[in-house]
């Protein structure tokens, strides 16, 4: 089972050519989601609309609309792991070996490891490599 990283979930979502290659040269696994992933996939949904920033650029949030629409529909069809209480455990113990190590990397991104391999899993997808690399026994696929 490959997770999803949030900016490859992003990627499929924007109909990226490299995202569809990878799903196309793996296209006999079974992809997953952890939860934080959608957290901040949510997140970018919300956030432009309430930002004066963003208010104004129609075009942006109809965008961000049919994103939203592309991912309830991928959501019926890949499995989303919650963050348990296992999870929670292998993400702090992650979390202080790395800040130990000083390779400290972001919260969010050490709750997505720990989901994975809590799990039983070691398989996750991201542009972000240096955000994982530094997790032993997780196996890290780019784009």
């Amino acid at each position: 089972m490959i997770f999803l990283d949030s900016d490859s979930l992003i990627a499929f979502l924007r109909g990226k050519p490299s995202i569809a290659s990878f799903f196309a040269e793996h296209q006999n696994s079974i992809f997953a989601i952890p939860i934080p992933v959608l957290y901040e996939i949510y997140y970018g949904f919300y956030f432009p609309s309430l930002s004066k920033r963003f208010q104004k650029d129609i075009s942006f949030l109809e965008k961000l609309k049919n994103e939203e629409k592309k991912l309830v529909r991928l959501l019926r069809d890949v499995k989303v792991f919650e963050l348990s209480l296992a999870a929670i455990k292998k993400s702090a113990e992650l979390s202080a070996t790395l800040d130990a190590n000083g390779e400290s990397i972001g919260k969010f991104d050490v709750l997505i490891a720990g989901i994975v391999l809590v799990n039983g899993y070691n398989e996750i997808l991201t542009n972000n490599i240096s955000h994982y690399e530094n997790i032993p026994d997780l196996i890290i696929y780019s784009f």
